[in-house]
């Protein structure tokens, strides 16, 4: 295991590239070529509204461990690359388009932090603009290789890596992508984003080990929610369960009322409240012992746990009476037919609304375990919402990551979004594996991967990359963690 974070050195020597004005190379002024204060960052706003643009932009393919092997990668080329070395590692940045001003800003610092925590000589960090058209993508490629990149880190949109991976491909160089599409992995294009399928295994995982037995999904219609869902049936089947219940929600929809009602099977558990009240109405007035007895082990099993332990302690008839008293507060009866819900949400907006809902249709965290992916992480609301106390979501939060942020707002002045750690790590890795200039792409393969600052991961050879995330638990100002991020793999990984 290699650990990917360090102290700054500040003796450390920071050897940026940049190119002339008309280069293809991002273009940075004096004052942003150090690690002092940027004008620019990302609110939580910001980053809440460039998640959404991800997800609808970043088409979402299901993981397949055999697809595109060594469609574009030359392992002959990479070879000679390797014989040509100079001493000199050079890393190439690509970074988005100039509309996400303030994410490239971040992003190129969290490039030259990692460089400064590895105190690393003899390399150069080249930024590069991939433009908005396929003419200054092409002309980002010809000066990645004019310049003698080693490994490129970026792009971040699947289709700009889909248009680069074929012609650096050709040249022997590996790409370390940001994006989370599964779909676009193939050896010597490591999809290093944070992707759905590998947080809805790890989440499933964690659900079973602490006691769900009947697991629903509810999540939009689109490529993102038929993977997660192909991906919890998948792993489900594995201990021979399968899906209790699925509903997928039009997430453009300006009501979904009619679809959380279905979900949450109200109208059913309504209908069984009344009939229940029914019953202990009518069993209240009769002398018939048997009739009481059985009534009262019914009420027994409906009712919560608490209130089952203070009915231990009454008779029979003021059991009854008890409980004819609650039910008259309550607007079911009973839970829904599963005993946890997977939320899949692209938005805090949205997820808002759904939970507002949920509880309003007599779903809550009293009767269900609610669980979500790790994009609840950049939701700044959750802990003030007291619908999702004591619901459960991955999450890249560590005591690692948490010291990544404070050490980059006080170099920057400036909170670092998730994305922006992802940088850190991607760079991290290069500076590691680099040594003495020399890039073998075989080096990113460690059977036990590296440990970076929000989740301990490893690169496959078919482009993939696992990832063990921590667990949180949301109650408010006090939300904890109650798994911290594995530091091995499983042994069926």
């Amino acid at each position: 295991m290699v650990i990917l974070t360090g102290a700054l050195m500040s003796n450390a020597i920071v050897k940026t590239a940049y190119a002339q004005p008309d280069s293809t190379i991002l273009n940075l002024s004096d004052s942003q070529n150090s690690l002092s204060q940027p004008s620019l960052s990302l609110t939580p706003y910001d980053e809440q509204t460039f998640q959404e643009f991800l997800l609808k932009r970043d088409g979402v393919g299901i993981n397949n461990d055999n697809q595109n092997p060594n469609q574009n990668f030359s392992t002959s080329a990479a070879k000679k690359r390797l014989s040509q070395n100079d001493g000199e590692l050079r890393i190439g940045i690509i970074l988005p388009e100039t509309k996400l001003e303030k994410l490239v800003e971040l992003m190129h610092n969290a490039a030259q932090m990692a460089l400064f925590d590895s105190n690393k000589q003899n390399t150069k960090l080249f930024f590069y603009n991939i433009g908005e058209t396929d003419s200054q993508l092409n002309n980002v490629v010809k000066q990645v290789t004019r310049d003698n990149i080693d490994i490129i880190l970026g792009p971040l949109f699947a289709e700009s890596v889909s248009k680069i991976a074929p012609l650096v491909g050709k040249i022997g160089l590996p790409i370390i992508a940001f994006s989370n599409s599964e779909a676009i992995a193939e050896t010597g294009t490591y999809v290093f984003g944070l992707t759905p399928a590998q947080q809805a295994k790890q989440i499933i995982n964690y659900a079973l080990a602490n006691g769900s037995k009947k697991i629903a999904i509810f999540t939009p219609e689109n490529d993102y929610g038929r993977l997660v869902t192909q991906t919890v049936k998948n792993e489900l089947a594995k201990y021979n369960k399968e899906l209790a219940y699925l509903t997928y929600y039009d997430e453009d929809s300006t009501d979904l009322s009619q679809q959380v009602r279905q979900f949450t099977h109200y109208d059913y558990r309504k209908s069984q409240l009344n009939l229940h009240k029914k019953q202990v109405a009518q069993i209240s007035r009769s002398r018939d012992a048997q009739a009481m007895k059985d009534i009262v082990a019914k009420i027994k099993r409906l009712a919560p746990p608490k209130t089952v332990e203070r009915y231990e302690t009454l008779s029979d008839r003021n059991v009854i009476r008890s409980e004819l008293s609650r039910l008259d507060d309550l607007d079911t009866v009973s839970g829904p037919p599963f005993d946890a819900v997977l939320m899949v949400v692209g938005s805090s907006r949205l997820l808002q609304t759904i939970i507002s809902l949920f509880a309003f249709y007599d779903l809550n965290t009293q009767n269900v375990t609610i669980y979500g992916l790790q994009l609840w992480d950049e939701m700044r609301r959750l802990a003030s919402d007291p619908a999702l106390s004591g619901a459960l979501h991955v999450s890249i939060d560590s005591p690692r990551y948490q010291d990544f942020r404070r050490r980059y707002r006080q170099l920057f002045g400036k909170t670092a979004p998730t994305l922006v750690s992802l940088v850190y790590d991607a760079t991290s890795l290069a500076l590691t594996i680099g040594k003495d200039g020399n890039i073998n792409p075989a080096h990113l393969h460690v059977a036990n991967g590296y440990s970076g600052v929000g989740s301990h991961f490893r690169l496959l050879e078919n482009g993939t990359v696992e990832r063990l995330y921590s667990i949180k638990r949301i109650s408010g100002k006090n939300s904890k963690l109650v798994q911290i991020a594995p530091t091995k793999f499983p042994d069926d990984y």
